[in-house]
């Protein structure tokens, strides 16, 4: 993803309005400007965040809603999630986490050295997420996209609305592995599903 940023993105604030897991966040460098990231909720109470952390972790497809167990062996991506754990603190220390509608955040923090990365639920994926965002809400973020005074990439799947909102921008289409669904074994090797990504941009 740190690929289609624009050649100066170094030298720009980097917002995030759906913090999502942070996975583009972790991947990109400090920005020489303070990096300002949203997150949908932030708890200050340590036992509720360690609960979260094993709910998401050991859920399948992090979703907390559905789980496995196995009588063998260990749970891999706990162990592997305490020690990147460290690592998170240090990257979160020049990070700004606030618990604001993507509205305000947009609003806020729009200037011409600001850059959003956008990734949105998905239309008709609703059930995956545990907050509600319409039809109404993917017309008013386009809406507001169209007027911003910074650059901002936008990370979807192909829908016909989605063509429809944007169809003024620049539009790539890219392949990608689908990593929340399962592995099909066949006999030589293990295979993950692909899927096409839309990545939507104003420059």
């Amino acid at each position: 993803m740190i690929s289609n940023f624009p050649k100066d993105y170094q030298k720009l604030t980097y917002i995030e309005p759906f913090g999502g897991a942070g996975w583009v966040l972790f991947e990109k460098e400090k920005s020489i400007a303070k990096a300002k990231f949203k997150y949908r909720k932030f708890e200050d109470d340590v036992d509720r965040a360690v609960q979260y952390a094993i709910i998401k972790i050991q859920s399948f497809s992090g979703t907390g809603s559905s789980w496995g167990y196995r009588k063998k062996g260990t749970n891999s991506k706990w162990k592997a999630f305490l020690k990147r754990l460290i690592q998170i603190r240090k990257r979160l220390e020049t990070v700004q986490i606030e618990n604001l509608d993507f509205r305000q955040i947009i609003e806020k923090y729009d200037s011409e050295r600001a850059l959003f990365f956008l990734d949105p639920p998905y239309i008709e994926k609703e059930h995956y997420y545990e907050t509600t965002f319409t039809e109404k809400d993917h017309i008013e973020l386009a809406k507001m996209l169209k007027n911003i005074k910074g650059k901002f990439i936008l990370s979807y799947y192909p829908h016909p609305l989605i063509d429809e909102y944007y169809k003024t921008f620049n539009i790539q289409t890219k392949e990608v592995t689908i990593t929340s669904c399962g592995i099909t074994v066949n006999s030589k090797q293990k295979i993950r599903p692909k899927a096409a990504e839309l990545l939507i941009k104003n420059f």
